[in-house]
């Protein structure tokens, strides 16, 4: 039996990815000559969580405008204009220093005060209250279910 078949190219990158991940399973019938992987009954799937991956990208619209995107994975979630894409920015930097500022009092009520871990936690979230009122910035998440990252982020 003969049957044909679309030659894509792809980057180097992604075939030899393929290409790998199928050797590993088995599948070396599925290599041709010419560095054809014939792909027939086989289907792609992204890793879970692969596409969790959060960048951004410049452009120019049609009239010259200047714009930055914020995307995940390779979906555009956001599109900002540059005063917008640099107070995102300055919100993230702050951000960061919050979080460092929150996980040192954590420790520090925990390791030098010997406080338990509710009572360190409690700690901070009178501290986000004080730095929300003194600076105006909006505080980290108000219940603690909401502080831990998930395992592997």
């Amino acid at each position: 039996m003969t049957y044909t078949y679309a030659i894509l190219q792809i980057s180097p990158e992604a075939h030899r990815e393929i290409r790998d991940a199928l050797a590993e399973a088995g599948y070396q019938h599925a290599f041709h000559d010419d560095n054809v992987i014939d792909m027939h009954g086989i289907a792609l799937q992204p890793r879970p969580g692969e596409d969790s991956v959060l960048w951004h990208q410049s452009g120019v619209n049609a009239e010259g405008e200047p714009f930055v995107q914020l995307l995940l994975g390779m979906r555009v979630i956001a599109q900002q204009s540059t005063e917008q894409a640099r107070e995102h920015a300055l919100a993230m930097l702050e951000a960061a220093e919050a979080s460092e500022q929150d996980a040192f009092l954590m420790d520090f009520g925990q390791k030098f005060c010997g406080m338990s871990l509710q009572q360190a936690a409690a700690l901070v979230l009178e501290f986000r209250g004080w730095r929300k009122e003194t600076t105006a910035k909006r505080g980290g998440p108000t219940s603690t279910r909401d502080w831990v990252m998930p395992a592997g982020q």
